[in-house]
């Protein structure tokens, strides 16, 4: 597994077979540009989504519209990995704005598995506190729809360069909020 450092421990530890150089070689956006080519250009913060039907990922989409310019004026790339099909994912990409995005498919969610992303449970989903705040998505237009991936898997956000986790950010929870600028401003302090 990866080394990692100022993370939540996933609660998953399932890797898939080879070394992390091996994955950051063989994994390709849509441009066939490799994980390993992205990060050895720039600092990339490299975001797993959770499935597109799911109004947490519809806001983490919003705030990573918004998020953007900062991120870009940080000098960091941006790569998403989603498990839908890549047609469905350049529409709802294109409707956040995203659509130019550097973006990876990863429907058998062997990707998040290698970066030790675990699945999240019904009994931490169908909570009152995770409840009112799919509420507040909801209400802020972030709207649930046909599920397109695995309900449970949970997101995370790595900041990667020259093939190394600078840091990381791994939630057990689906409701939690990454603030993606704060993450990527750290790609600065660290490569000084």
């Amino acid at each position: 597994m990866p080394e990692r450092s100022g993370q939540k421990k996933a609660s998953s530890s399932i890797q898939i077979p080879g070394s992390f150089e091996f994955v950051l070689r063989c994994v390709e956006d849509q441009y066939h540009s490799t994980l390993k080519e992205i990060s050895d250009s720039s600092p990339t913060l490299l975001i797993f989504l959770r499935n597109f039907g799911c109004c947490f990922c519809r806001e983490a989409l919003s705030d990573i519209h918004y998020s953007l310019p900062n991120i870009e004026a940080a000098g960091v790339r941006l790569v998403l990995v989603h498990m839908s099909e890549e047609e469905e994912a350049s529409q709802i990409l294109a409707s956040y704005g995203l659509a130019d995005i550097s973006r990876i498919s990863n429907s058998d969610r062997s990707l998040y598995k290698s970066f030790g992303l675990g699945r999240g449970s019904l009994d931490k989903v169908l909570v009152p506190r995770v409840l009112a705040r799919a509420i507040e998505a909801h209400l802020h237009g972030n709207l649930i729809s046909k599920s397109s991936g695995d309900g449970l898997q949970l997101p995370g956000v790595f900041l990667l360069h020259k093939g190394r986790i600078l840091t990381s950010f791994a939630p057990e929870d689906v409701d939690t909020r990454p603030d993606y600028i704060r993450i990527a401003s750290q790609a600065s302090l660290m490569l000084r």
